[in-house]
């Protein structure tokens, strides 16, 4: 539109385009208000006075959104020299270091992408009992593990088990790719990685038997592992 063009053929700071929706409260039609500013460094606290003044303005009062605001590019400063050099210890960083210092941490979370070479028609079984057999093997079946599977959602099936120190969510699409959300509160990872390598060898075994031989493979193509936590 026009005021796009004007602030791309202006291009520098201090340049701003701000797009806001303006409404009456309970209506269920708004007005949208584009502005483009040029030349004024305090723009964004000037906007926000403008919009004031419009919320009070309005009889029964108005709702503001500012839904973008957009800057123009850094002006260029040939053979610039600054007048001074600040190290990281010239910053004030207690406010993130006691941040930092208040985190109580509760546990690990690990999500893993896998990728299925071949598909046996009968999966949403294999996986339920691939995924029994290894919490099992890694000691979670200490008598209170509660598992539920839904599979009426397309063509897959949702698998979820809690614990008294974990849980798992595991999602096939139907086809040829597993998610599968692991969190324990045991932070370190090596339970994790037991769990990822124990569930690949135990699939195989489960899947192996069940058609009689033949190949398979279940390939692990992403992993994202955070900490888990308050503070």
């Amino acid at each position: 539109n026009l005021l796009e063009r004007f602030r791309k053929l202006v291009k520098y700071e201090p340049l701003f385009s701000a797009d806001v929706v303006i409404a009456t409260d309970g209506a269920s039609t708004a007005a949208e208000l584009f502005v483009t500013s040029s030349g004024d460094s305090h723009f964004i606290n000037h906007f926000k006075t403008v919009l004031k003044g419009i919320r009070d303005a309005v009889s029964g009062g108005a709702i503001t959104e500012i839904k973008q605001v957009r800057g123009g590019l850094w002006r260029y400063q040939q053979n610039f020299k600054p007048t001074h050099f600040f190290l990281p210890g010239d910053y004030d960083n207690r406010g993130p270091l006691e941040q930092y210092l208040s985190q109580q941490p509760l546990g690990h979370q690990s999500l893993f992408q896998l990728e299925i070479k071949y598909i046996p028609l009968d999966l949403k079984n294999n996986l339920k009992t691939a995924l029994a057999i290894t919490l099992e093997r890694m000691g979670t079946t200490d008598g209170d593990a509660a598992t539920e599977m839904e599979s009426n959602i397309g063509e897959g099936s949702i698998l979820s088990t809690i614990w008294s120190s974990g849980n798992v969510i595991m999602l096939w699409d139907g086809r040829a790719h597993i998610d599968i959300n692991l969190f324990t509160h045991d932070e370190s990872g090596q339970w994790h990685d037991q769990f990822q390598n124990t569930f690949k060898k135990v699939a195989k075994e489960n899947v192996m038997a069940a058609k009689g031989g033949g190949s398979w493979q279940l390939n692990t193509v992403l992993r994202d592992e955070q900490p888990r936590g308050y503070g």
